[in-house]
């Protein structure tokens, strides 16, 4: 999600920061203020209904296209199973070496449900609210923790606690997301 904002302080405005060096910015009061504008978008996303409890898919249940998978559209999956299997590249749950991916095999087991998810939270800010949410090619339906680990795929996301509150903690999806993002890099370009 990109986000337009403007930041003032006493000698100006500041057109065009990034969101990390905006969100750093010496101005505690306009950094939570905006946190929590970003969390109330969030989370009016995450409570629209998903066309099946498990979907997996662009916002029309289409092919999707998001960028920790590579450059190709990916066709929607009938499940998170089936997803969290194409994550492998392949590889069965009961196939992986638990010392290895312990992380991977706990957090491809659990069940989850489907949320709308942006999949690019805020990269370029302007202001102190926001004024459009942009980009919107990797939006669509995923397990409910993709916001919060994708968000840690990039430099340029969200910080973490900002976003934990409007998600919950997916510390541990992470882990297991990290060494599938080492391991299998792009699975849709393969």
């Amino acid at each position: 999600m990109e986000i337009c904002w403007d930041v003032c302080d006493q000698d100006g405005l500041y057109p065009g920061n990034i969101g990390i060096e905006v969100l750093g910015h010496p101005f505690p009061l306009q950094q939570h203020a905006l946190m929590l504008e970003i969390e109330s978008y969030v989370n009016q996303l995450r409570n629209l209904t998903p066309p099946s409890p498990s979907a997996v898919s662009s916002t029309t249940g289409g092919p999707f296209h998001d960028h920790c998978l590579g450059s190709r559209l990916v066709d929607p999956f009938k499940d998170h199973d089936d997803f969290h299997h194409f994550l492998r590249k392949d590889a069965n749950i009961d196939s992986l070496d638990a010392s290895k991916f312990g992380d991977v095999i706990g957090s491809h087991t659990e069940k989850y449900a489907s949320k709308f998810t942006h999949g690019d939270l805020p990269r370029n800010v302007k202001g102190g609210s926001v004024a459009a949410i942009i980009d919107w090619d990797s939006a669509g339906w995923r397990p409910e923790y993709w916001e919060f680990t994708k968000v840690h795929f990039s430099s340029l996301g969200t910080p973490s606690d900002a976003l934990r509150r409007a998600t919950g903690d997916y510390s541990g999806q992470l882990k297991g997301e990290g060494l599938l993002w080492n391991f299998a890099d792009f699975p849709a370009d393969c």
